[in-house]
């Protein structure tokens, strides 16, 4: 959706009734380690089931590869002073999570 992997705060962990596939048992399992990030959704890279915006992978903070944005408006409104919620991601934050 959007041609661009959504970065998502929380890490990649199992979902329930997760088991590791045997032909695959490295691909997930080594990255539910805390340190890696979901991402979801489909790039323009992606192809086949992967252009779904149900697609989950993982990724580290500092993978920039394929890198797009998006461009978002808040849906809650704001106290009338402009003001509205938002977290900005800084690239020291990226490295400090790396």
């Amino acid at each position: 959706m959007g041609n661009a992997w959504e970065w998502m705060e929380d890490h990649f962990n199992a979902l329930p009734g997760f088991a590791t596939h045997p032909l695959y048992p490295d691909f997930s399992t080594p990255c539910m380690d805390g340190q890696h990030q979901m991402i979801m959704g489909g790039s323009f890279v992606s192809t086949g089931d992967e252009a779904s915006m149900y697609a989950r992978f993982h990724f580290r903070p500092h993978f920039l590869q394929h890198s797009s944005f998006r461009l978002v408006q808040s849906l809650s409104p704001d106290n009338g002073s402009g003001d509205v919620p938002v977290t900005h991601l800084t690239s020291e934050d990226a490295l400090r999570a790396a």
